[in-house]
C-alpha cells in the first residue's frame, strides 16, 4: 500500500506540475532512456537527418488559417530573445529558432530579419537597400529555469495522452526534472507599442540524466527524443524549439485574432480569447459589427454579401437569420463568435483565393480603364499645352511688336504714341518689367511736358500783357522765362529782339529825375 501511495503521489506531482504549463503542455511526460534507445541513438548520429517538431504541421496550419480568414500578409520582425536566467545550459539567444519558425507559417507571414549593423554597414559603403518595415516585432526571452522540480531517486511509470495519441511514459530522475520558461510579447513597429492581451507564457518540463539533457513525450502521436552528452545538450534545444512554435502559435493566433488552438490537433480553446472578442464585439458600433458579420458570411459561404457597404441589405439579412437558425443563437455577437470559430479552412480558403483573384483582376481592369483615363488626360493635356504654346507665341510676337513700335516713337519724341505702345505691351504682360517702366518713364516726361507748356503759356500771355502796358522790363522777364523753356520758340525770340531794341533806344527825359512816361514800369 506504501508503494502504490508514494507512486500515485508522485504521479500526481508530475501532473500538478505539467497542469502549469500552457494549453498543450498540459500532459507532457518525462521518459527513462534505455540501453535500446541508446544504442539506435548513437547509431543515427553518423547519418544527417532532417529535424522535424510536432508544430511543423500545426505553424502550416496557422498559415492555411489565415488565408481562410482573409488576412493580408504581414512582415513581422523578431528582436534578439535573449536568456534572463543565469542558466549556462540554456541558449543565449532565440533569434534563429523563431524566425525558422516564422518561416515555416508560409506567405502570409514575411519575416524581416533584424540586423542593425548590416543595414548601418550598408549606409556606410554606399549601400542602397530598398527595405520593408515590419508591421509588428516579436520581443520576449527566456524567463525561468527551475531545476530538480521533482524528487530525484524516484521511478515509476505514469500513463497519458494528448492531442489523440496515448502511452506510457516511464521516468527516471536521476539528476530530476527541471521546467523551462519563455515569455513572447507583439509591439507595433511604428509606435514600439505592446497589444494588450497578445501575449504567451509557457513553459515545458525537461529531464536530465547520466547521459545528458533530454526530452521525452507522447505528443501528437509522436515517440520521444533522447539525446547522449556527444550531441552538446540537444535535448535543451529540441525542448526550446517546440517551446518556441507553441508560444509562436498563441501570441500570433492572438494577434490575427483566429482561433489558432484549431491547428493543433486535440487543442483545447483559448475560452479567454473568445470572452474578450465576444467583449470586444459587443463594444463596436453598429457600422463596424456589420462588416464583421458580412466577412464570415462570405467565407462561409454565403453569395451575394455586398462587404463594401455598412448596411444589411434584404437578401444580407435573410442570409444573416438563416446563420443564426443554423448555430441555434439569437444576438449577433454569439453569431460572430461561431462563424468564427466554426471556419472550414479548406473551403474557406478556395473562397478567399477566388476572391482575391477575382479583386486582382478588377483592380487589373480599373487599373488598366485608370490608364486609358490618364492617357486621355494626357492627351487633352498635350493638346491644351500645344494650344497654350501656339497661343503664347502669338501673344509674344504681339508684345514684341507693340515693343518695338513704343522704342521707335520714342526714338521719333513721338511719346503719346510710345505710351500706346508699351500701355498695349502691358495688358499681354501685366508683370512685365521693361514696358511698365518706359511707361512710367513717359508719362512723367509727359506730365513735366504739361506743366512747362502751362508754365511757358503763362509768361508769354503775362509778356505780351506787360508789353502793352509798355511795362518792357517785366515783359522781357516773362519772355525770358518762356525763352528758357522752348529756347527755340520763334515768337518769343522776335517778342524778346523787340524787346532788347525797345529798352536799348529808350532815355529819360531829365536828369535827376525819372520820367513816369519813358519808365513806369520803375
Amino acid at each position: 500500500m506504501r508503494t502504490i501511495f508514494k507512486t500515485t503521489l508522485l504521479a500526481g506531482v508530475l501532473s500538478c506540475l505539467l497542469f502549469l504549463t500552457s494549453c498543450a503542455f498540459t500532459d507532457w511526460m518525462q521518459g527513462k532512456i534505455s540501453n535500446e534507445e541508446v544504442k539506435e541513438l548513437d547509431e543515427s548520429m553518423t547519418m544527417p537527418e532532417k529535424r522535424a517538431t510536432p508544430f511543423d504541421d500545426a505553424l502550416r496550419n496557422l498559415g492555411a488559417m489565415l488565408t481562410a480568414h482573409d488576412i493580408p500578409q504581414t512582415a513581422v520582425q523578431s528582436k534578439n530573445i535573449g536568456n534572463q536566467t543565469a542558466e549556462k545550459v540554456l541558449p543565449s539567444d532565440l533569434y534563429v529558432m523563431i524566425s525558422t519558425a516564422l518561416n515555416k507559417i508560409g506567405k502570409q507571414v514575411l519575416f524581416i530579419p533584424y540586423d542593425a549593423k548590416y543595414i548601418v554597414s550598408e549606409a556606410t559603403t554606399g549601400g542602397q537597400i530598398n527595405r520593408i518595415y515590419p508591421d509588428i516585432v516579436v520581443t520576449g526571452g527566456i524567463t525561468g529555469f527551475d531545476k530538480d522540480m521533482i524528487e530525484k531517486e524516484r521511478r515509476g511509470e505514469i500513463e497519458g495522452g494528448w492531442a489523440g495519441a496515448s502511452g506510457a511514459a516511464r521516468y527516471d530522475v536521476a539528476t530530476g526534472i527541471s521546467q523551462i520558461s519563455l515569455d513572447l510579447n507583439l509591439l507595433d513597429y511604428k509606435t514600439q507599442s505592446s497589444f494588450p492581451g497578445v501575449l504567451a507564457t509557457n513553459a515545458l518540463m525537461v529531464r536530465k540524466d547520466k547521459l545528458g539533457w533530454g526530452v521525452s513525450a507522447y505528443y501528437m502521436g509522436c515517440g520521444g527524443s533522447f539525446d547522449s552528452k556527444v550531441k552538446t545538450q540537444q535535448g535543451v534545444y529540441v525542448a526550446l524549439r517546440m517551446l518556441v512554435e507553441y508560444s509562436l502559435l498563441e501570441v500570433l493566433g492572438k494577434y490575427f485574432n483566429v482561433p489558432y488552438w484549431k491547428c493543433i490537433k486535440g487543442a483545447n480553446p483559448d475560452l479567454d480569447m473568445i470572452a474578450r472578442m465576444t467583449e470586444n464585439y459587443k463594444e463596436m458600433t453598429p457600422d463596424q459589427q456589420i462588416p464583421i458579420l458580412k466577412r464570415y458570411l462570405f467565407i462561409h459561404g454565403y453569395k451575394g454579401i455586398d462587404r463594401k457597404s455598412k448596411t444589411l441589405n434584404a437578401y444580407e439579412q435573410q442570409a444573416l437569420s438563416k446563420a443564426m437558425r443554423q448555430y441555434g443563437v439569437s444576438t449577433n455577437a454569439e453569431l460572430m463568435v461561431k462563424m468564427w470559430e466554426d471556419v472550414n479552412v479548406d473551403t474557406a480558403k478556395e473562397i478567399v483565393i477566388q476572391d482575391r483573384r477575382n479583386r486582382a483582376v478588377e483592380f487589373k481592369q480599373a487599373a488598366a480603364e485608370q490608364q486609358k483615363l490618364a492617357q486621355a488626360a494626357a492627351q487633352q493635356d498635350a493638346e491644351r499645352k500645344a494650344r497654350e504654346a501656339e497661343e503664347l507665341k502669338e501673344l509674344q510676337a504681339k508684345y514684341d511688336n507693340f515693343i518695338a513700335a513704343g522704342d521707335n516713337y520714342v526714338k521719333e519724341g513721338k511719346y503719346e504714341k510710345a505710351l500706346e505702345g508699351y500701355s498695349n505691351a502691358l495688358k499681354i504682360g501685366p508683370n512685365m518689367k521693361y514696358p511698365s517702366e518706359q511707361a512710367a518713364k513717359i508719362r512723367a516726361f509727359l506730365e513735366k511736358q504739361k506743366v512747362s507748356e502751362e508754365t511757358f503759356k503763362a509768361s508769354v500771355a503775362a509778356g505780351n500783357e506787360f508789353f502793352n502796358s509798355r511795362s518792357y522790363e517785366k515783359a522781357r522777364l516773362e519772355f525770358d522765362k518762356a525763352a528758357a523753356l522752348k529756347p527755340d520758340d520763334e515768337y518769343v525770340a522776335k517778342k524778346l529782339e523787340e524787346l532788347n531794341r525797345l529798352l536799348a533806344t529808350r532815355k529819360p527825359s531829365g536828369i535827376g529825375k525819372i520820367n513816369e512816361k519813358d519808365f513806369n514800369d520803375e
